[in-house]
């Protein structure tokens, strides 16, 4: 049965093909197969079809699109002759959010004399990926008080049509919930952000918080929002300027070589101006007594003061003194150092030093002169000489260095110098170089001294430079190369790094915005400088670094191959293969707290030691617990031998709390290696307290206080009112009340945030305010704020349209308003305070022919008042009667002086009641008489009040056409006189 039916379906089918076949023997095809479009792009389908029959054919073409794309041209008709053919073009759009899929479009085509018999093309539309994602702010207050909490709401709209998988990432907030989000397309969500604030916080402050979404390294959007905190307590601005110091005390304690031990020391530094200009500088520092024994956590006992101003630099005590980095680079020690700058760019100084830490010196002392050109350019010599403790003579120096800019972004420093010693001498000389140009970058020091230099180096040379060159903005290439000097007098304090000298080429990919990898070649030696010689090595590797930040986890992996020679070593066994690898893992739990943990796996066996390890590991956490309290934890179970010159902690634990503004308490702990050793670490454990204070140097202001209270009409308290003085901000709290604790003395304005206030609110009295501040008194204010009243009106009158605009004014007791009518007679005023007002109509601006029996009215407006008034203007009635004569008035005129200036003594004999024209030629809002400069060539003949302005006019016609022969011999006197028509108090320019 089935096979029956399938196969009379199959006859069915192919019947009707041959018969569609020949009714239309019409040919079809789609030009443009396989298109790729973006969603909303509007897209053009051409398609031929040809009549391969042997009559003229009527077709009608169709576009069948999928359900909910938009069709611009979709149907055509079209008529083919025998072996005829045409283009027919479609146009269609595709839908916003159309899925990133093929679709299949058909173009169907049939005969319109017989509409069953059809053609049918088909191709494919793939519709590509629409990336469309923004954040936005939804809500979010505009302030807060302090030690309370922002929330911040925030959208994502994905207008894309492609869901995605998007990561919060925060600035200066938490966000709540889960920073992951998925959102299909044309799907929006929201999330709260969360910002915290100081309740300690004394004054008003202004902060941010942002967010971004992001997937992998494309950033989607972004929403930025600021907001004010106000204080919730008191703030009172300090009259004084003052002078910072810091006092501290720790206890310490060490089991150093299994023998414990304890101590206090004592510190008290500051450092700062002298006076608001800050062109005085004073710092200090006395700290004791020595507890150096307890290596970092306790220090050497110092005491110093140093004091400068632009043209004088003072120093007494103990600190480290700079010379010139060839005769002496730095010297710790107790000493005395002046320097003075005059303003012709002519400089000296002098400087003498004990050294602490170096015994082989017993002092030494310098001499400097030299001239400052400009920023970057100048010159010194410098003449040094120092008592060696075994050496009866006295070893003399002298140096000349300079700097100079030859080029823009190139600097040059140069110094060369010769040192004399029992009769010999010798020379040193150093340049330094940093340049940028183009796509490059160089920078490059140089030093080189002989054998036989009395100097800070002697028998020694040194070298680095760098080359780096920024290919694209993706790619950068750089070449490096350094070696260290061999001798130098360094303090004894101080432990020096190894020897080294390396040579090392790099390329730098900036794969994404936080994906960065980069590859460099390296040959490098490092020695050891201990007595006891430890390592000696050259290596030669390729190296890889690879950083990447991915929502909270930030890591890195280094690796290195090659091979190391081993100096010390045998030379048959002195070779081997090298390989390291090291991370770093960064958890970003939140703004307050992180993990970060790390590693290193290695074979370089180049150190001569019983206990050679090649696994580091360790981690570290930090926390923010509170606001004032924060902590942090560090471990590690090993370090290279070749750190040695510096502490290498393989624990640390550190604790701080901050209270009181003022006040901190620290607890700190070490498991530590110290410089110059290689095993045995010591435990070491401080307590300090530190108290920050500012000394009272000189007062810059009296300061007074203003506080108030803001009621609404019924007496309620009115919370959350914004008021600001100066740069100062209150905010009134739930009894209405608002205080400025430090203003400066004088007359200052009160401003008031009328964004907080209803549209149909006002306050009781005028804002700003101007408000006396009295020092060291407080000043009171108290107003309301509440509904406003409404005052509007009209004017009527008999005609269908009203004549003019009229002007009107409305006084009280704090404001005064003038607004005019508009078109149909009507007005309406601001919102009102309540009280009393005096409503008046200017009469001069009526209507022609109109007038008023009563021009001022008084009003009492209460609050929610809407107060209208309707005022019917009269119908003036005027009988006028004109003369033949053309002048109604004449002048009386005076004898014309030389220069045929018109006397300033002629007065007008009548003016006319009936309408006449004139020539104006100015208007001032202060009253001019007839000697004003203004009238020198011509004076006017009347003058008229009219819009607060004295109006000044020449002439009195009954006619415009002599008003106008007038004017034109006006303006050769007078700039832009006009004609006007004068009716009573009617003024009315004529064009």
């Amino acid at each position: 049965m089935k096979k029956g039916i399938f196969l009379f379906t199959f006859f069915l089918f192919i019947i009707n093909s041959v018969v569609s076949g020949q009714h239309i023997p019409v040919e079809i095809n789609i030009l443009k197969e396989g298109l790729k479009v973006k969603p909303t792009q509007v897209v053009n389908l051409p398609v031929l079809v040809k009549n391969n029959g042997d009559d003229e054919q009527d077709i009608e073409v169709i576009l069948n699109l999928p359900d909910g794309w938009k069709g611009i041209l979709q149907k055509q008709t079209v008529r083919l002759a025998k072996g005829g053919k045409k283009l027919l073009l479609f146009s269609f759009q595709v839908p916003a959010m159309a899925p990133q899929t093929a679709f299949a479009v058909k173009v169907q085509l049939s005969n319109i004399s017989d509409p069953q018999a059809r053609v049918i093309s088909e191709t494919t539309i793939d519709v590509q990926e629409r990336e469309d994602v923004s954040v936005m702010l939804v809500s979010s207050g505009k302030y807060v008080m302090a030690g309370e909490n922002l929330h911040a709401t925030f959208r994502i709209q994905n207008n894309g049509n492609v869901g995605k998988k998007l990561y919060l990432e925060a600035t200066n907030c938490e966000i709540e919930g889960s920073k992951e989000l998925e959102v299909a397309p044309g799907e929006s969500k929201e999330f709260t952000a969360v910002l915290s604030t100081n309740p300690e916080l004394g004054a008003t402050h202004k902060s941010y918080l942002s967010v971004k979404a992001v997937s992998g390294a494309t950033v989607y959007g972004s929403a930025f929002h600021s907001f004010v905190v106000y204080p919730k307590k008191d703030y009172r601005r300090d009259p004084f300027f003052r002078f910072p110091v810091t006092a501290s005390s720790a206890y310490l304690f060490t089991n150093q070589d299994d023998e414990p031990m304890s101590g206090y020391q004592f510190e008290i530094a500051g450092a700062g101006a002298l006076e608001p200009t800050g062109k005085h500088q004073l710092e200090f520092l006395a700290r004791g007594p020595n507890n150096n024994k307890f290596n970092n956590m306790g220090l050497y006992d110092q005491y110093y003061i140093t004091y400068q101003n632009p043209n004088l630099r003072l120093t007494l005590g103990d600190r480290t003194y700079q010379f010139t980095p060839l005769t002496e680079s730095s010297r710790f020690g107790t000493g005395v150092e002046a320097r003075m700058q005059f303003g012709n760019g002519f400089r000296v100084g002098a400087l003498y030093v004990k050294p602490r830490f170096y015994e082989s010196i017993d002092y030494e002392y310098a001499g400097v002169v030299g001239y400052k050109f400009n920023k970057h350019s100048s010159i010194d010599f410098y003449y040094i000489s120092k008592q060696m403790s075994l050496l009866p003579d006295v070893i003399q120096m002298a140096s000349l260095n300079t700097k100079i800019n030859p080029f823009p972004n190139t600097y040059l420093d140069l110094e060369y110098s010769r040192g004399y010693l029992d009769g010999e001498s010798d020379d040193a000389y150093r340049a330094n170089l940093n340049s940028r140009f183009s796509i490059f970058r160089i920078a490059g020091n140089y030093y080189y001294a002989g054998e036989n230099y009395p100097g800070y180096f002697n028998n020694s040379k040194f070298y680095s430079a760098n080359v780096s060159a920024r290919i694209t903005k993706k790619i950068d290439f750089g070449v490096y190369a350094k070696e260290d000097f061999q001798n130098a007098q360094l303090d004894t304090f101080f432990t020096t790094a190894p020897y080294s000298r390396s040579f090392q080429t790099s390329l730098n990919f900036k794969v994404a915005r936080n994906i960065s990898w980069r590859f460099y070649w390296r040959d490098y030696e490092r020695k050891d400088r201990l007595d006891k010689n430890k390592f000696h090595y050259k290596t030669r590797s390729l190296n890889t670094q690879f950083n990447h930040r991915y929502k909270f986890l930030s890591y890195d992996l280094n690796g290195e191959y090659g091979k190391t020679t081993s100096l010390q070593a045998e030379e048959t066994n002195n070779r081997q293969k090298t390989y390291r690898f090291s991370s770093n893992i960064l958890f970003r739990i939140s703004s307050a707290h992180s993990v970060e943990l790390f590693g290193s796996l290695s074979n370089v066996n180049s150190f001569i030691t019983d206990d050679q390890r090649t696994f580091t590991f360790g981690g570290s956490a930090r926390s923010r617990i509170t606001r004032n309290l924060q902590a942090g934890l560090y471990l590690q179970n090993y370090y290279d031998i070749d750190q040695y010159y510096q502490n290498r902690n393989l624990m640390r634990f550190n604790f701080e709390y901050r209270f009181l503004k003022k006040h901190k308490i620290a607890a700190n702990s070490y498991y530590t290696l110290f410089r110059a050793e290689t095993e045995n670490p010591t435990l070491t454990l401080s307590v300090g307290y530190t108290y920050q204070m500012g000394i009272p140097l000189k007062r810059t202001e009296q300061v007074g206080q203003l506080k108030g209270h803001i009621t609404d009409n019924h007496g309620n308290p009115v919370e959350g009112m914004v008021l600001s003085m100066l740069s100062e901000t209150a905010l009134t709290d739930e009894n209405g009340q608002f205080y400025f604790a430090s203003l400066p003395v004088g007359r200052h304005l009160l401003f008031i945030d009328k964004s907080k206030l209803e549209i149909n609110e006002v306050t009781n009295i005028p804002m700003p305010l101007e408000i006396d501040i009295v020092g060291e008194k407080e000043t009171a204010i108290n107003f309301e704020i509440a509904p406003g009243a409404r005052f509007s009106g009209k004017f009527l009158t008999d005609e269908s349209e009203f004549p003019g605009t009229i002007v009107i004014e409305l006084k009280g007791e704090f404001d005064n308003m003038r607004i005019s009518t508009k078109s149909d007679g009507s007005f309406s005023f601001p919102v009102l305070r309540p009280g009393n007002y005096l409503f008046k109509v200017y009469e001069a601006t009526l209507p022609n022919n109109y007038s008023l029996s009563k021009t001022e009215y008084e009003l009492k407006l209460e609050n929610e008042q809407e107060f209208d008034l309707k005022i019917h203007l009269e119908k003036k009635k005027r009988n006028i009667i004109f003369k033949s004569q053309g002048f109604i008035l004449t002048p009386e005129v005076k004898t014309v002086s030389k220069n045929k200036e018109q006397s300033k003594t002629e007065t007008v004999k009548k003016i006319p009641e009936a309408k006449f024209y004139s020539v104006q030629i100015g208007a001032f809002k202060q009253k001019k008489d007839k000697t004003s400069a203004f009238f020198k060539r011509r004076v006017f003949d009347f003058e008229r009040q009219t819009d607060n302005l004295h109006k000044y006019f020449i002439g009195v016609f009954a006619n415009k056409q002599d008003a106008l022969k007038l004017k034109r011999e006006l303006e050769k006197i007078y700039k832009n006189p006009f004609v006007v028509s004068i009716d009573g108090d009617d003024i009315q320019p004529e064009h």
